[in-house]
């Protein structure tokens, strides 16, 4: 007698492929499981039936998915570190995984808290600063016109974008000097966006310190006003701290072909549509085909703001069409989106 120390399981499949030539895998069975019992009997996947290997290949690809989730949060929040490594670099993995990641500890977690409460006080300097309650009546100086007067924001605004300033600064530095990789860490997304975030109010600084008064270059500084608006950047801040923003991000970022695949379904009902509504409105609502490019797009994802809408019997019938339409094309690829979220998060 032979006696195999096997899952009983996969081998009554198995002991079927044999007999049968059909290689028909049980569904209440892990993948990987399953994957060292074929390489076990020598089976090939090509073997797999047609009917199972769906489910067979789900399995692969959301291993796959999640090897590569966890390979990119410990890459982004840890450095390799072993016993012949000098005291600096184990130090600066020490900071860096306090830094990167909440979890590693209490004093990390209170730190991020403090991170995120930056986060929403300069974005409330940010709002706050375009409201009439917070802002005062700039001094007109002696000799100047009423060119470029405008009200100034709160002194206490100016204190709050300040510390967040220094706060954001050092952080981003010590993060810099930290890095596993200075390149990597320059060319991360993130990381650009923190400098964009601050960089312009450096910009700005150096002006106020060269021109206090704001009326000698003011075409700069309405430019450098306008550059102000990257610091709503700063809100994307807290994709580092709070793990289901950083995974919904991972989400689209795994998910492009589908949201590719969605963009190419609204782009080509949106020519369609709007197209046909060009042509059988009567009216001059939709004078030409771009205008209903509008039209077409708020339709179908059901938005309908109602500052434009067909009043031809025609019109009403190509509506219905597009507002279906744009319901199927997003039920297509939604769900797909929303499974691979549920899985990272899960």
């Amino acid at each position: 007698d032979y006696f195999f120390d096997r899952d009983p399981t996969a081998f009554g499949s198995i002991l079927n492929f044999l007999r049968t030539g059909e290689l028909h895998i049980p569904t209440n069975m892990c993948g990987p499981a399953l994957q060292n019992e074929l390489e076990f009997w020598g089976i090939e996947e090509v073997d797999i039936a047609r009917c199972c290997w769906t489910q067979y290949n789900t399995w692969k690809t959301q291993c796959r998915s999640l090897e590569k989730l966890e390979y990119d949060r410990k890459f982004s929040t840890t450095q390799q570190v072993n016993e012949e490594s000098s005291c600096w670099i184990r130090y600066r993995s020490k900071i860096w995984t306090f830094l990167q990641d909440p979890g590693s500890s209490r004093k990390a977690k209170v730190y991020a808290w403090v991170s995120i409460i930056f986060v929403f006080v300069s974005i409330f300097s940010f709002c706050a600063e375009t409201h009439p309650v917070f802002k005062i009546a700039e001094d007109k100086p002696e000799g100047k016109d009423d060119w470029g007067n405008k009200d100034l924001p709160h002194p206490a605004l100016l204190m709050m974008d300040i510390s967040c300033l220094i706060f954001f600064s050092l952080e981003y530095l010590t993060r810099f000097v930290c890095s596993p990789s200075k390149l990597n860490f320059l060319r991360a997304l993130q990381n650009i966006v923190d400098f964009l975030a601050f960089a312009p109010d450096y910009v700005e600084l150096v002006f106020l310190i060269i021109d206090p008064i704001q009326n000698e270059g003011m075409a700069i500084m309405e430019m450098l006003f306008i550059l102000r608006i990257l610091r709503l950047f700063r809100i994307f801040r807290l994709i580092r701290h709070v793990p289901g923003l950083w995974i919904l991000l991972y989400t689209l970022k795994a998910s492009f072909n589908e949201l590719m695949l969605m963009c190419v379904f609204l782009l080509i009902g949106m020519v369609v549509f709007a197209t046909l509504i060009h042509f059988v409105e009567p009216t001059g609502i939709f004078t030409n085909i771009p205008v209903g490019f509008w039209w077409s797009v708020v339709t179908m994802t059901t938005v309908g703001y109602g500052d434009m809408y067909p009043q031809s019997a025609a019109g009403y019938f190509i509506g219905s069409c597009c507002a279906v339409a744009g319901l199927l094309m997003i039920a297509f690829t939604v769900p797909i989106i929303v499974s691979n979220f549920v899985l990272y998060y899960t």
